[in-house]
């Protein structure tokens, strides 16, 4: 249950973020059609996922605290676990920013300000999470540098998740391959950002977590392996990404200046893309594994 409340609230809140973030970035390129309006409903789904593992996140949280089963967890232990450190803080926050987010989610007129406010306030919601893993049980120093690149790596990933889901959506619920195949170009640039800062941040959390001697690396503890299958899975979206951007965006771009058929050009993207974020939910799902497993190696 632990790892499936992870799970929930890893997607929702970085579906929250990077949908968000993508809208507000596009947002002179879809403002004007249907896709516009139709991807808002996502965002009160997700903020309504987020609120519920987040309450169940506290749930669990208490049961761990005071060692007791589910069923004797009481409103007073609750209490007594948000006196606990910082998570009155890290759990207001995330609350208010996911009922504001709410909030202009379905607000009427959408606008850029509307969906960029979304993005900090979303990004500050997902921040939160960060102090739940491994970052916070480092050294002071350490671990605010730890700690940094963590939230820098999740942060990105939800750039990139939650700019997928919205790919998605757009290749899927719209007609229009001219916005799709616009779009599409443009975020392969924020693609090679992307990419460099999770290879950068993940190698520095490794080492954190993991430490220098590559004995650990060698003879892996079962967290090692499965940081190495995640490391798999993120080269196969990295793959992907690569076909979209050098062959299936290409393809559908020079259909479309040719002025022919252009719906096997889609039809190929959509699959990537899919394929793409059904490797990134499997990411998300080992990421929640990993979060309650110890780095010690077990050898």
């Amino acid at each position: 249950m632990e790892y499936f409340i992870r799970f929930g609230l890893y997607t929702a809140l970085t579906m929250c973020f990077g949908g968000s973030f993508f809208l507000s970035t596009y947002f002179d390129e879809i403002k004007g059609s249907q896709y516009g309006l139709s991807i808002k409903k996502i965002f009160p789904f997700f903020c309504v996922l987020a609120f519920i593992f987040s309450a169940l996140q506290i749930v669990f949280l208490t049961e761990a605290m005071e060692d007791i089963s589910l069923s004797e967890v009481s409103l007073k232990g609750i209490f007594f676990l948000l006196q606990q450190g910082s998570y009155d803080i890290l759990f207001t926050l995330r609350f208010v920013a996911l009922f504001v987010v709410f909030f202009l989610s379905v607000r009427q007129p959408p606008s850029k300000v509307n969906w960029l406010a979304c993005t900090y306030l979303s990004g500050i919601a997902l921040m939160t999470q960060a102090w739940f893993g491994h970052a916070v049980s480092d050294d002071v120093g350490i671990g605010w540098l730890h700690l940094a690149a963590d939230v820098a790596h999740i942060l990105t990933a939800g750039v990139w998740g939650g700019s997928l889901l919205a790919f998605c959506w757009l290749l899927f619920g719209s007609k229009e391959a001219v916005i799709s195949e616009k779009i599409l170009r443009k975020f392969s640039f924020i693609g090679y950002a992307v990419v460099t800062i999770l290879l950068m941040t993940g190698v520095m959390n490794t080492y954190f977590i993991v430490g220098g001697d590559l004995n650990d690396y060698t003879h892996p503890s079962s967290y090692v392996v499965l940081i190495y299958i995640k490391i798999i899975v993120f080269v196969g979206m990295l793959l992907l990404a690569s076909f979209n951007h050098f062959i299936f965006t290409p393809r559908l771009g020079q259909r479309l200046r040719d002025n022919v058929s252009a719906v096997k050009a889609v039809q190929h993207l959509r699959m990537s893309i899919v394929l793409e974020y059904i490797l990134y939910l499997v990411i998300i799902g080992l990421v929640a594994i990993v979060g309650g497993e110890s780095p010690t190696p077990d050898m």
